[in-house]
């Protein structure tokens, strides 16, 4: 993982709707947890013995490169554990008793407020436990959050949910106990990315997977959604070369047609310009593959194979009856313009 990913400043295009931490002020708009995954903790925690307090004291201790010792971070969680549950914060019919039109203040408590609310950098108890490796104290995090909307709550350098977070750390439980309880795969980053593209563009298979998972609480995400750099997903795992991730992708229902958003190429495009050619063979074998497809400058895949010098891959272009034609026009027209610049 690059650790730039966590350290350098962006300038987010969109606020993070959950307020920071101030007992004062209290507006949060009301999202209800259905089909949440239940914790054995209870629907909230309490902070009548500073135990909140003691944990985000206990996750600043340790840097990014250190591991928490085992011992504290079961302490830490036994003490949780232990401490009294606030009755009432995400049952349902207390829930029900608050008008949707009204501000649910009153049911979001000063102790929330000290788990999700967020600090001078905008990270949450839930964004300091997954940087800092306490995997089991993200996992009572996530498990106590009153409503959903706790799940994706941006930073403000890198504008990272706790779903990016756990990503980029390859904490396969905490992005699947994420997701089963409602994160939103869809939120997207400083970057433009959402947790897919980060999953696609590092060739992780494993988590790939499990973000793709269908789950009751939510539809199938966008596998087209672009970033900044104007890339999907597929883009991404063809640039990488993981032919693995584009054939899940293509079984999930990604369109092998679509172009990047800066120049129009589309997967075709870009493995024949990388010399992909089990990825280029296998994008043929999607049945609505447009073959002779044109970037934004009317360049196709044989066109890019031929200047490039790739035998190989024009050869499999043609095998699947890309137009030849094209290309005497292309340099035909090429040639034009050369002289007419000459002139």
């Amino acid at each position: 993982m690059d650790l730039n990913d966590l350290e350098e400043d962006c300038a987010p295009t969109m606020a993070a709707s959950m307020p920071r931490f101030d007992p004062s002020d209290g507006r949060l708009e009301k999202l209800k947890s259905e089909d949440r995954c239940d914790s054995d903790l209870g629907s909230s925690i309490s902070n009548e013995s500073g135990v909140i307090t003691d944990i985000r004291e206990q996750i600043l201790k340790h840097s990014l490169k250190v591991e928490p010792p085992v011992g504290e971070v079961e302490e830490v969680t036994e003490k949780l554990a232990s401490v009294d549950i606030d009755e009432g914060i995400c049952e349902s019919e207390k829930l029900d008793d608050i008008d949707e039109n009204e501000s649910s203040a009153a049911a979001f408590t000063d102790d929330d407020f000290l788990v999700y609310g967020r600090d001078a950098d905008g990270d949450t108890l839930l964004h300091l436990a997954i940087i800092s490796g306490h995997v089991m104290l993200a996992k009572v995090f996530v498990e106590v959050a009153p409503w959903t909307q706790c799940l994706d709550i941006y930073n403000d350098k890198l504008r990272q949910t706790p779903l990016h977070l756990a990503v980029l750390m390859k904490q396969l439980e905490i992005v699947r106990l994420l997701l089963d309880n409602g994160a939103n795969p869809e939120m997207f980053d400083h970057k433009g990315d959402t947790a897919l593209h980060i999953a696609c563009r590092s060739g992780n298979v494993t988590m790939v997977n499990e973000i793709l998972k269908r789950r009751q609480s939510r539809p199938m995400q966008n596998l087209d959604f672009r970033n900044y750099d104007g890339h999907t997903c597929l883009h991404l795992a063809v640039l990488g070369g993981y032919k693995r991730i584009v054939d899940i992708l293509l079984q999930s229902g990604a369109d092998v047609n679509v172009g990047d958003g800066k120049s129009g190429a589309t997967a075709l495009h870009l493995a024949a310009r990388g010399n992909r050619e089990e990825i280029i063979s296998l994008l043929l074998e999607q049945p609505e593959i447009v073959v002779d497809i044109k970037m934004y400058n009317g360049v196709t895949p044989l066109m890019i194979a031929a200047e490039k010098g790739l035998p190989n891959i024009s050869n499999i272009l043609v095998t699947h009856n890309a137009n030849t034609n094209l290309l005497s026009y292309h340099y035909s027209s090429s040639s034009d313009e050369s002289e007419e610049e000459e002139d």
